[in-house]
């Protein structure tokens, strides 16, 4: 277990990630960071039931008072991952909204590796300028502290 993770734990999931949740996180457990659950549907190729998440740049040190979570205010792109945040006590669900079409993004975008571009369902799309785009393939809770740790300017884990 790597113990140099900017993430800190927090609780285990006793429930599945759900469309809809709010979850906290933090890296020094003095203050909280937000994130919510797009769609738990999101397809990574071959890979079903994906997790896609957005990640804010709100911090706070009650993370009872959720702010206005805004698509404009996200940390960084959109990322897709599993459950294993959750289940390893990274990510706390800690109320649930009903998602609006102005809580999200009319389309999302994944750049690959080889300089594809595709959506949540693995469709290969154009990319959009008007919309973030993420780093297509499964983001792992130590990739998803990687990520957040350089929007940041934290120093990332050494192993």
């Amino acid at each position: 277990m790597n113990c140099n993770m900017n993430l800190r734990k927090i609780s285990k999931a006793k429930k599945s990630p759900q469309a809809g949740d709010i979850f906290i996180f933090t890296l020094d457990r003095t203050e909280y960071m937000f994130g919510m659950i797009v769609t738990t549907k999101a397809r990574i190729g071959p890979m079903e039931e994906c997790v896609l998440i957005y990640i804010y740049s709100h911090a706070t040190k009650d993370p009872s008072k959720v702010p206005e979570l805004l698509k404009h205010d996200l940390l960084v792109p959109p990322m897709m991952t599993n459950k294993r945040p959750w289940t390893m006590g990274y990510f706390k669900t800690i109320t649930h909204t009903n998602i609006s079409h102005a809580d999200t993004f009319p389309a999302h975008c994944f750049k690959s590796s080889r300089g594809r571009y595709y959506d949540e369902w693995g469709h290969q799309i154009k990319p959009n300028l008007k919309i973030p785009c993420g780093e297509w393939g499964l983001q792992s809770y130590r990739t998803i502290d990687d990520t957040i740790s350089k929007a940041l300017g934290l120093q990332l884990s050494k192993d």
